[in-house]
């Protein structure tokens, strides 16, 4: 006598797919507005090209995107060694980029 093997599965998985069934059922088909939905941008810049922070324009871009809302962070991806000096000082700069991109926003 050979007998099939059963596979009831766990429970608390058919607990939680059940959930999920019942809450997908649930959602609308009617469009709903965003209220809450907040931007999230994030802007890498060239330190070399752009010297002028305070004039920058993607900067600038980016606050329009959000429409001053959400968060922008300002990144910039440096080569080099921090313990030598000219690589302090872009790393200075970036911190500077950084504080100025703060206040804009």
């Amino acid at each position: 006598l050979i007998r099939a093997k059963k596979e009831w599965g766990d429970g608390l998985r058919g607990l939680a797919l059940s959930t999920a069934q019942y809450s997908l059922l649930q959602i609308e088909d009617s469009e709903q507005k965003q209220m809450d939905w907040r931007p999230q941008l994030l802007v890498l810049v060239n330190l070399e090209a752009y010297q002028d922070v305070q004039n920058n324009k993607l900067m600038h871009f980016a606050n329009q995107l959000k429409k001053g809302r959400g968060l922008t962070i300002v990144a910039a991806v440096m080569n080099g060694n921090l313990l030598h000096e000219k690589d302090r000082k872009a790393a200075e700069l970036l911190k500077a980029v950084n504080i100025i991109a703060l206040e804009l926003y």
